[in-house]
């Protein structure tokens, strides 16, 4: 049996005809960018999250950086981030002409918590960029009242925790403002990148919104350097479609995580990423954690060989990227996980046969 690490050409087959027809209705519409369905999703966005104002982009890379650019922070202003995420949730600190301060992780959440940011700050930090990874949440309501005491600014990176809840409280809620991503590897995407920035404050929801425009206002004059950074409407109504069935989905995901988890409960060698209980996870990703670079990949080519897809998230730190030589941080945990981390397939669309198939080959190893 073979097990692929993403469902994407399965999704498609289950809601084709809603694809098809969502599609053709766009499509005669003739208005294929900043049309009345991205407002509809704007709105969608705006109420599932408990925001004021959505702001739909070409990736969240550029939510990211819109929102650290409204902060109007002065240049050189030092930003504190984790070292173990995605690049993006770090460049946007430069793109928006800002300096990232590298922060360490919890071995157990794979996360920078309230603890470790608040050890890290020094008089030259001017904000903070809370990373939640795998579909879990970072303790943002700590973060959150840690800015606001401190003086600092906060914007969430919620790219990997769309849909998540922490004491009842929705992933992408926390801060100035949230950034989510529609990446196809997201469990909410359209046909290709493409992004949203959440907030509550109009004013930083209205700078945003004339970036993505070439720096054009809302009387329609150019008054600041922007670019060009739009959500087609043709993914924008696919996607308000998706965002009625996110529930299910979710729920179809934790089962399979509980499966997971079950199955690797007696393992000396392997362990999942702590959940904390009051988090409401969507399992965007199933990341384990093994003892040693030695077992996970072993695990890795044991799996392959039964052609289970397992994928590694994050193979380096982002710090040991060429682009970040001269950044600053010490970061011994992040480091050491990212030789011991291995995600496995999980998607809503694995079969409950695949989901055994994978739980009997850890099981094996």
């Amino acid at each position: 049996m073979k097990v692929p690490f993403f469902g994407n050409d399965r999704q498609f087959k289950n809601l084709e005809d809603i694809i098809h027809e969502t599609s053709k209705r766009v499509w005669l519409t003739g208005q294929y960018l900043n049309g009345p369905d991205i407002s509809h999703f704007e709105e969608s966005l705006a109420k599932f999250t408990n925001r004021r104002f959505a702001l739909t982009l070409g990736s969240c890379t550029d939510a990211l950086t819109y929102a650290l650019l409204a902060l109007k922070l002065p240049a050189g202003s030092e930003v504190l981030v984790t070292n173990f995420s995605f690049l993006s949730s770090a460049t946007a600190i430069l793109k928006a002409g800002l300096k990232p301060i590298f922060c360490d992780i919890d071995p157990e959440t794979m996360m920078v918590t309230s603890q470790i940011f608040q050890e890290s700050i020094t008089p030259k930090t001017k904000a903070i960029l809370s990373v939640s990874l795998f579909g879990s949440l970072t303790d943002c309501e700590n973060i959150e009242s840690l800015c606001k005491e401190r003086g600092i600014s906060l914007i969430e990176d919620a790219a990997q925790s769309f849909g998540a809840k922490r004491s009842g409280r929705m992933a992408a809620s926390f801060g100035e403002a949230s950034a989510i991503s529609f990446d196809p590897t997201k469990l909410l995407h359209g046909t290709g990148a493409g992004g949203a920035l959440l907030t509550d404050n109009e004013e930083l929801y209205l700078f945003a919104k004339s970036l993505r425009l070439h720096g054009r206002d809302e009387r329609g004059n150019f008054i600041r350097l922007g670019d060009k950074s739009l959500l087609s409407s043709h993914d924008g109504a696919i996607m308000n479609e998706k965002l009625k069935l996110l529930p299910m989905w979710i729920k179809r995901r934790q089962d399979i995580a509980k499966r997971y988890t079950s199955a690797l409960k007696e393992s000396k060698i392997l362990k999942t990423q702590h959940i904390p209980n009051d988090v409401h996870s969507t399992f965007h990703k199933f990341v384990i954690l093994c003892n040693s670079q030695e077992s996970r990949d072993a695990l890795k080519n044991h799996l392959k060989e039964k052609d289970i897809l397992t994928r590694i998230h994050y193979p380096k730190t982002i710090s040991e990227e060429e682009l970040f030589k001269e950044a600053n941080g010490i970061t011994p945990i992040a480091y050491e996980q990212t030789k011991r981390v291995l995600t496995l397939p999980l998607f809503q669309e694995l079969t409950d046969e695949e989901v055994d198939y994978v739980c009997a080959a850890l099981a094996e190893f």
